[in-house]
């Protein structure tokens, strides 16, 4: 159920939209209005005249409007509920979430073994590159888990 992330960019395939406006094409591609998402991640609620609306509707305005981003829960939750993966909708908000968290590059030595490192790879790559990462460090006999 995911998108086509060439549908989704705009220009060149390698330089992908700000969330903001991957946000907008997606809601465009699939006929969707703010209250339509925001119903579908937060449910509705009863306004002051009695009519039911969606819940959290001016946090959509606020993320098409790109005045503010996502908590990741509920990246997660708009993501399911337009058919793409978290990493579609937010590409640069879920690299800023990984590269927050750990350093991309790490090396760390091994006590007793001078001439070897833990290496830890944390950014985001295509699967061809990982692949060829891994089946590199496997030829040079490194253990992988």
């Amino acid at each position: 159920m995911t998108s086509n992330p060439k549908r989704i960019a705009s220009g060149k395939p390698d330089m992908p939209q700000p969330f903001h406006a991957r946000l907008a094409t997606l809601l465009e591609l699939r006929g969707m209005n703010q209250s339509d998402l925001a119903r579908a991640v937060w449910g509705e609620v009863k306004n002051k005249q009695g009519l039911m609306v969606a819940r959290n509707r001016d946090r959509i305005s606020q993320y098409l409007a790109g005045k503010s981003n996502p908590e990741p829960d509920n990246l997660r939750r708009m993501a399911k509920a337009l058919g793409v993966k978290p990493e579609e909708l937010a590409p640069d908000l879920v690299a800023e979430a990984i590269r927050g968290t750990k350093p991309e590059v790490a090396f760390h030595a091994v006590s007793g073994h001078p001439d070897k490192v833990v290496l830890t790879i944390n950014t985001i790559v295509p699967m061809q590159l990982a692949v060829k990462i891994v089946g590199d460090l496997a030829s040079a006999g490194a253990r992988t888990h």
